[in-house]
């Protein structure tokens, strides 16, 4: 219901930080969010479990990353989307990252404060080159 009643509702802009009105953390981070934005995130992913529930993905392969300490997500729709994906198509792959990591929602930010670009890389270059169906 939110996301239907944000497409409809007049766009606005909030700031991550209201008193400070800037961006947080990096120099090239957004200083907030759209909600018209948000809203249609949160569309396409109700429109994808729906579509996920009837057949499996298009692509060749499919590795869905998650991170288990991220506190920005609602980790649950990932996991039913996988999971519908999975019935359909074993090949799809979930790969949970390390909890014992406590990484940050940006974990791909090398500039992020506590970024762990030197752990994270190399996994996410590995499920990369190993996909099946990856191209050469």
């Amino acid at each position: 219901p939110a996301a239907g009643l944000a497409r409809y509702a007049r766009p606005r802009f909030e700031w991550w930080d209201p008193v400070r009105k800037e961006a947080e953390g990096v120099y090239h981070a957004y200083a907030g969010w759209n909600t018209r934005g948000a809203a249609e995130m949160m569309r396409m992913g109700i429109l994808l479990d729906d579509l996920a529930r009837r057949a499996g993905p298009q692509a060749q392969s499919v590795t869905v990353v998650l991170n288990p300490m991220d506190r920005l997500l609602d980790l649950d729709p990932i996991h039913r989307l996988a999971n519908h994906w999975q019935r359909h198509d074993p090949t799809v792959n979930l790969h949970v990252l390390p909890q014992a990591w406590g990484l940050r929602h940006d974990l791909i930010e090398p500039d992020a404060e506590n970024a762990q670009i030197e752990r994270v890389n190399p996994v996410l270059i590995d499920l990369i080159e190993n996909a099946d169906g990856a191209a050469p």
